[in-house]
């Protein structure tokens, strides 16, 4: 009777042994996924920055390609104007 008294008690130290182990180990485990999620979470931001400084330079780029179109036109138009006006110059010479 003894013995088996002393192998319940040794069947539960392992026990007990084993839940500690297990225990520490899913605190190990959610410390890292806690991690994780918080340098996630810092990735997520600056995902949100870049996209938004993305938009800022699409639009910026969008503005730039509309002016250029403005002054190649304008340019186009101002060296029609100037042939024009070489034409009748040299005409009226």
């Amino acid at each position: 009777m003894d013995q088996v008294l002393q192998a319940i008690r040794e069947l539960q130290g392992q026990m007990t042994r084993f839940e500690d182990n297990m225990n520490a180990r899913m605190t190990q485990l959610e410390t890292r996924m806690d991690k994780l999620e918080s340098r996630m979470d810092g990735l997520e931001t600056r995902m949100d920055k870049l996209e938004s400084r993305m938009t800022v330079l699409e639009e910026s780029q969008q503005d730039t390609q509309e002016n250029i179109t403005i002054q190649v036109k304008e340019n186009w138009d101002h060296k029609k104007d100037l042939h024009k006006v070489k034409r009748r110059v040299g005409m009226e010479q």
